[in-house]
């Protein structure tokens, strides 16, 4: 049985054209991907992600500051 929330974002959903109820599963699609993603890791992955963070920093595959800047500037 759906809730109140459920029956009113229902509601706005089906005010919306096809292109704007396409573009708002993508967004949902996309939010719950990310939030699978970013669940709880052990302390053992979150050390090895640092670990392997700095191992690309070492080989010098970073960005600068300037370089980030000039990057947003060409958008």
């Amino acid at each position: 049985m759906a809730t109140i929330l459920e029956n009113e974002m229902l509601s706005y959903f089906m005010q919306l054209n096809d292109a704007d109820k396409s573009s708002i599963v993508k967004l949902l699609k996309t939010f719950i991907a990310n939030k699978q993603e970013n669940a709880m890791i052990t302390i053992e992955q979150y050390n090895a992600e640092i670990d392997d963070a700095e191992l690309e920093f070492q080989k010098g595959h970073h960005n600068t500051h300037n370089q980030f800047l000039k990057d947003i500037n060409k958008w």
